[in-house]
């Protein structure tokens, strides 16, 4: 069942990401970042069920919302200046690739230890720092 998990969060990453770049090209007035974020979001809520088919779900949306990265890329590109630009990307590449580190190494400790469940408890707290620091930098 991993297997297909893995699979549904790829493929609907893979189908969203040239969408979510149209429409980013579209709608430039509005940060569609926050709206994939709200949706990768939405996916972490649907994941404290029980069955196995409701988790494959939820992560084919975290996959929607993981859609929002060439978008960051987008927007690095019109924030910072061209000297700048690649030190930029390049910290969100290391963030991205260090928190799949992290998050695998972590997530295995604590899945051998407390259980499948407990994943999603233990990062409720930092998920609710970065909420709140996002609406204080951002605020709509």
């Amino acid at each position: 069942m991993s297997s297909w998990i893995l699979t549904a969060y790829l493929v609907s990453d893979a189908v969203m990401t040239p969408i979510a770049g149209k429409l980013s090209g579209i709608w430039k007035e509005e940060n569609p970042a926050n709206h994939n974020d709200c949706v990768c979001q939405s996916g972490f809520a649907i994941r404290f069920c029980i069955k196995c088919n409701i988790l494959l779900i939820a992560r084919a949306i975290q996959g929607v919302g993981m859609s929002m990265f060439p978008i960051v890329f987008s927007i690095i590109k019109d924030q910072f200046q061209r000297e700048k630009m690649s030190i930029g990307q390049d910290i969100v590449t290391s963030m991205f690739a260090s928190g799949a580190v992290i998050g695998l190494t972590v997530g295995g400790i604590i899945i051998q230890n407390y259980g499948r469940m407990m994943t999603f408890f233990t990062i409720i707290p930092g998920r609710n720092r970065i909420i709140s620091s996002y609406s204080i930098f951002y605020p709509y």
